[in-house]
């Protein structure tokens, strides 16, 4: 009976202990997989971490460059206030020198078309003195046939007396007096002849002028590197306008801002040199054939010549400074 007990407990304690370690092994298989999954999440917590401290780098290194920009800009808003406070004197003086250009330009223009009617008014006179001319031409043939008729007219008579030799004093002195009237008119022809020829050379001559006109207009302006900012001039060089505007004669080479003159007779050039910088003014002076004539110490100036054919005259910087582009030019015109 004892013993039978003892085998009932024995076989009860070992069925509980079965139950035991089953109950453990299923327990620690799921410890194990909750284990599992815990560094599983942990690992992913780490990625996440890491991808976040990346992305909080960059985000700090964008934070970085975007302050160093603001500064830029804050150093950039002052330099741009100082410029803009400067700006409205600045922009005063340049509408003055604007203002002084353009009515230079006005006055030159008035000049130029004044000059244009005077030579337009000279040309119809000298047409109205060559018409004269050709009807005093006409004249003058009238004048010499009729000496012709009476030079056979008096070789008749001439002839008449020697054949008769009975003329008496009355038809000598008639005779004398013709001869006389024959050679006085001989003589006024001849200096109505050397007028005319006179007059016709001097006619000539004005026609030539006139239908030869010389007119020219540059600006200091270029369609290069430099129409905005122009490079600066220093002492002593010659100024170049390169933009022609009018060339008419072909007097003036914009390679070299000399003007050659074409013919002779009087000239009017003008020039205009305007600064940049109101504090740096720009002089200039005109050269002929080499020799300085006329200076100017701002603006521009008008000048009148007696330049002969291949005379050369040019635009001279007696300072040093940066001249404004479109408000400074070289111009000039043959007078007479």
């Amino acid at each position: 009976m004892e013993i039978s007990m003892i085998f009932i407990s024995t076989l009860l304690l070992v069925s509980t202990t079965g139950l035991l370690l089953n109950s453990n092994q299923t327990h620690k298989a799921s410890m194990e997989e909750r284990f599992d999954s815990l560094e599983k999440q942990l690992a992913d917590e780490k990625r996440q971490r890491f991808i976040l401290q990346i992305e909080y780098d960059q985000e700090k290194e964008k934070i970085a460059q975007l302050e160093y920009k603001q500064n830029v800009m804050n150093e950039t808003d002052q330099e741009l206030l100082q410029h803009y406070n400067a700006a409205p004197k600045r922009f005063q003086d340049i509408s003055t020198q604007i203002r002084g250009a353009l009515l230079s330009i006005t006055t030159l223009d008035t000049k130029h078309n004044h000059d244009n009617q005077d030579l337009v008014d000279a040309l119809k006179a000298v047409q109205t003195r060559v018409t004269n001319l050709t009807l005093n031409q006409s004249e003058i043939v009238n004048i010499q046939r009729h000496l012709h008729e009476k030079e056979k007219a008096l070789s008749s008579m001439i002839d008449a007396i020697r054949n008769n030799q009975s003329t008496d004093r009355d038809g000598l002195s008639r005779l004398k007096v013709s001869l006389t009237s024959l050679a006085n008119s001989q003589r006024t022809l001849q200096s109505t002849v050397n007028a005319n020829a006179n007059t016709q050379n001097s006619l000539q001559s004005q026609l030539s002028k006139v239908t030869n006109p010389v007119i020219f207009l540059a600006d200091y302006r270029s369609s290069g590197w430099w129409i905005t900012t122009p490079p600066p001039i220093t002492i002593n060089q010659g100024i170049k306008f390169p933009l022609v505007k009018i060339n008419v004669g072909g007097g003036y080479d914009n390679t070299t801002g000399v003007f050659t003159c074409p013919s002779d007779g009087y000239y009017a050039l003008h020039w205009s040199v305007t600064s940049t910088d109101d504090r740096n003014r720009c002089s200039s002076a005109i050269i002929k054939n080499g020799v300085e004539v006329i200076g100017n110490e701002v603006g521009g100036n008008l000048a009148t010549f007696l330049m002969n054919r291949n005379d050369r005259a040019w635009i001279k910087a007696t300072s040093s400074c940066t001249v404004v582009p479109n408000h400074s030019s070289f111009s000039g015109f043959k007078i007479l």
